[in-house]
């Protein structure tokens, strides 16, 4: 089973947009999670969830949301593999999310 279960913070609001072709709504947002202990000046190290969302509920919730809420998050991971021009593999994790809790 493919699941993602993190927390975090939205790094700025989410962004909304309509796709034509699929006649659908996306919800695209980035999503940080502080790890490991403050440094001597404070802060903390991070690490940034890149997401999407094309479920309908989590597109009304983030709609709302706004940069600095805390959030859980259910999703799937799903890696992409390609060649670029120069004929190098590059590859990518992209994470959808199905469910989403947003708190504060």
């Amino acid at each position: 089973m493919n699941q993602f279960i993190f927390t975090g913070r939205f790094v700025k609001d989410p962004e909304t947009r309509y796709i034509p072709q699929e006649e659908k709504y996306v919800a695209n947002f980035t999503i940080a999670q502080n790890i490991g202990k403050k440094k001597e000046d404070g802060t903390k190290d991070s690490i940034f969830f890149e997401c999407s969302s094309w479920n309908e509920y989590v597109i009304k919730l983030v709609q709302t949301a706004e940069k600095g809420q805390r959030v859980t998050c259910t999703a799937k991971i799903i890696p992409k593999k390609w060649k670029d021009k120069n004929d190098l593999y590059q590859s990518k994790i992209t994470i959808l999310v199905s469910e989403i809790e947003i708190y504060d």
